[in-house]
């Protein structure tokens, strides 16, 4: 028998045991959830209590954290395995990683500044159990006061730009983030163009065939991209309202980069890089141009309310909204030129 193959039946013995908590033996058995870390200590302590009653396989990739954060977790989670990246490898490279040393067949990744609410786990991989031509789910967050929150998005094109620069895509978001409290909306599961990389499930047998999450994709659009190479391959990719998490959102990025242009850059060059990827040159130009436009127009949308807003702390924050899309504006602006 392989060695490897011995190696992790033996490691599944140590770790399961022959009870589950709340799911099914054969899932719990068969399941492996990956948290990505950089400098987060807190979140990390956070998502790991949220997941105390889950007997699983638990995997914490940590990408090089100053602020002590595997030792703290290998001292009081003994039944979390962490590895240790000796750099920040990104995000999309840390899944791969976390995948590699994954045991089963089933696996679910994580941001650190999320928590699970009861159920979120169950339902998603019972979902992938019974959905055998969906490659990926993805739950419903919330932010920490239980409101609505962004968890999918429309597949990179010009079919999503073009409502993003019409402002449908932010209507229809405003207009979820006010229903939400009635269940009016987001209540179906249904087809989405990609899930939200804060937390993915994901068949493996999906996973390998497409080959991973592609490591150029350092932090942003690697869940748009492996999503868009999932569907291209025949699989399903679902949004799962039942199954929900409360995100911080930003817990994660902005230890990425405190510095807002910094962080918007890495935002803009991860989306031409996935234009690129996937549509020829002709298709790319256009694409920047109606990001640039778009950029363009909420930097205006922006300005005024900032100038017409009485209250100081609407005011506020307008203009750091404004602030975001100007250099947003800018960096869009370059790629054009260079078109």
């Amino acid at each position: 028998m392989n060695k490897n193959l011995c190696f992790n039946q033996a490691i599944k013995r140590n770790i399961f045991g022959m009870d589950g908590i709340g799911m099914n033996k054969l899932i719990m058995s068969d399941l492996s959830i990956i948290v990505i870390s950089y400098n987060c200590l807190d979140l990390v302590t956070n998502i790991l209590l949220s997941l105390k009653d889950i007997k699983t396989d638990i995997i914490l990739i940590d990408n090089a954290s100053t602020d002590g954060t595997p030792d703290k977790i290998e001292k009081e989670f003994l039944n979390v395995r962490v590895i240790r990246n000796q750099s920040n490898e990104g995000y999309a490279k840390a899944i791969n990683i976390g995948v590699h040393y994954s045991l089963g067949s089933w696996i679910i990744v994580s941001n650190a500044d999320v928590e699970f609410h009861n159920g979120c786990i169950e339902n998603m991989i019972d979902y992938l159990q019974k959905n055998q031509d969906v490659g990926i789910v993805g739950a419903q967050q919330l932010f920490p006061d239980g409101s609505w929150q962004r968890s999918y998005g429309n597949a990179p094109g010009l079919f999503g730009s073009l409502k993003d620069l019409l402002g449908i895509t932010s209507l229809r978001q405003f207009i979820r983030k006010k229903a939400w409290s009635g269940w009016v909306v987001d209540n179906k599961q249904r087809e989405v163009g990609y899930i939200d990389g804060a937390v993915m499930a994901i068949r493996r047998e999906s996973y390998e065939s497409i080959g991973g999450f592609d490591e150029e994709f350092f932090f942003y659009s690697e869940d748009a991209d492996f999503c868009f190479r999932l569907r291209k391959a025949g699989w399903g990719v679902v949004f799962l309202p039942s199954a929900r998490v409360t995100h911080l959102r930003g817990g994660s990025s902005t230890k990425v980069s405190k510095v807002n242009d910094k962080f918007i850059q890495i935002q803009v060059d991860s989306k031409v890089l996935l234009f690129k990827k996937h549509y020829p040159e002709w298709k790319v130009r256009l694409l920047i141009l109606m990001e640039y436009l778009h950029a363009k127009k909420m930097f205006f949308i922006y300005n005024i309310l900032s100038l017409l807003s009485a209250r100081k702390q609407k005011r506020d924050y307008f203009s750091k909204r404004l602030q975001i899309f100007l250099t947003s504006m800018k960096t869009w602006q370059k790629y054009l030129k260079k078109c």
